[in-house]
């Protein structure tokens, strides 16, 4: 079935199922949707610490963000960064701005959030997912959705991962990935080459050159030549002493 993928859509359709929210899980990014508050409150998607920081939502600053519907074999609900938006497109999309900082949660929690205030988007993502409104709020992991032009997260509700079948057991694909990343840090903790080597570096000696001064053989040759002059001068007078004989 073809996906069909609009950003910027203010209507992302009818309730269609049911479904209760899970338990929240504090080392994950998760995003709660408030349900039903009563009359005259206004309700908020919260981005809990790991959330915002996927979605680059920093304290002290406002952001916009993006959602879209995802329709084919599943509906889904895709949030980004309205500044990952070509610059040409977004003029045309709807945006949510947050609020600069981080706002409390509710009265029975110390938990503060990035929030988006809409009543009337929460309402749109309940009857989108099909999500009972009155039965509280709803909470969803943010999974990196490969599937769009621009880096985008799902919303996935609590609980509705998909499980993967491994050696250890049936797992989520953020559980394996999470398993995975642990391993390796235990694995880098535990080799300690780097430091070994580290450890054992010694700094290289200087090493001092000395000029080596050469003394003079005294069998070379500036010998010898003072030698076979001397013995020259003696034969000349030898010759000088023979000649005058013959005279």
């Amino acid at each position: 079935m073809e996906t069909t993928i609009i950003f910027g859509s203010k209507r992302l359709g009818q309730q269609i199922a049911s479904f209760s929210s899970g338990d929240k899980y504090s080392d994950r990014a998760v995003v709660t949707v408030e349900g039903n508050k009563g009359a005259g409150k206004s309700r908020r998607l919260l981005f809990n610490t790991k959330a915002a920081g996927l979605l680059g939502l920093d304290s002290g600053e406002v952001q916009e963000l993006v959602f879209a519907s995802v329709e084919g074999v599943s509906r889904q609900i895709l949030v980004a960064n309205k500044s990952l938006v070509p610059e040409a497109d977004q003029a045309n999309v709807v945006a949510y701005k947050t609020s600069k900082n981080k706002v409390a949660n509710g009265e029975d929690t110390k938990e503060k959030s990035k929030a988006i205030t809409s009543s009337f988007f929460t309402k749109e993502v309940f009857s989108f997912l099909g999500i009972d409104a009155d039965a509280g709020s709803a909470e969803f992991y943010l999974n990196s959705f490969e599937g769009s032009q621009i880096e985008a997260h799902a919303l996935v509700p609590v609980g509705e991962e998909p499980v993967i079948e491994t050696n250890s057991g049936s797992k989520t694909m953020s559980d394996v990935q999470e398993s995975i990343t642990t391993e390796i840090a235990k694995q880098e903790a535990a080799d300690s080459i780097l430091s070994d080597e580290a450890d054992q570096y010694i700094e290289p000696e200087a090493i001092e050159v000395i000029e080596e001064l050469v003394q003079p053989d005294p069998q070379s040759n500036d010998f010898d030549d003072e030698d076979e002059a001397e013995a020259q001068a003696s034969a000349d007078i030898q010759e000088e002493e023979s000649g005058s004989e013959w005279d």
